[in-house]
């Protein structure tokens, strides 16, 4: 989910965390951790948006850009943003190798609407490398500073995916 740049295919500034949970064997071969696999199907939105940010870490470190589709809610404003800079990476081939995320500060904000939770995090990136398919490094991407942004939550299947991403308040 991009909120504003990050480096070359800009992958933005929110991502990866990581606690409890038990891998889902379907995730077993996509390099998704077995903490974040359990966290993908957490009731708590706290723990599931830890879970969704290392599962689109790994998507653009690794190419696994389908992994897109368990952290994005169909249709929404997020999945649009994702699908711009997927299309740019499998067009060219390229991975955004040691691209990783953090969150922090999270917290479930009151008064969301009716179906969503919105949930306020502090998000950096670190840098990373684009590399073509033979392994060689096209662009540097710069990191992201610390900086707030609320993610939109709704419930898709039973599990929580993001439809938004909007500026901390």
């Amino acid at each position: 989910v991009r909120a504003t740049g990050g480096g070359p295919a800009g992958p933005g500034a929110w991502g990866a965390g990581a606690d409890a949970g038990g891998l889902d064997p379907g995730l077993a071969a996509t390099g998704v951790p077995a903490a974040a696999a359990g966290q993908l199907a957490s009731a708590d939105p706290i723990q599931a948006v830890q879970g969704l940010a290392a599962v689109r870490s790994v998507a653009f470190s690794s190419g696994r850009l389908e992994l897109l589709d368990l952290v994005n809610a169909p249709g929404s404003a997020a999945a649009a943003a994702d699908a711009g800079l997927k299309a740019g990476l499998q067009k060219s081939g390229h991975v955004l190798a040691g691209f990783t995320s953090s969150v922090s500060n999270l917290q479930v904000q009151p008064g969301s609407p009716p179906g969503q939770v919105v949930v306020a995090v502090t998000s950096a990136t670190s840098p990373y490398e684009e590399k073509d398919a033979s392994g060689a490094v096209v662009a540097a991407g710069t990191p992201v500073a610390a900086r707030n942004l609320r993610l939109v939550l709704v419930s898709v299947d039973g599990q929580w995916r993001i439809t938004d991403v909007l500026p901390g308040a």
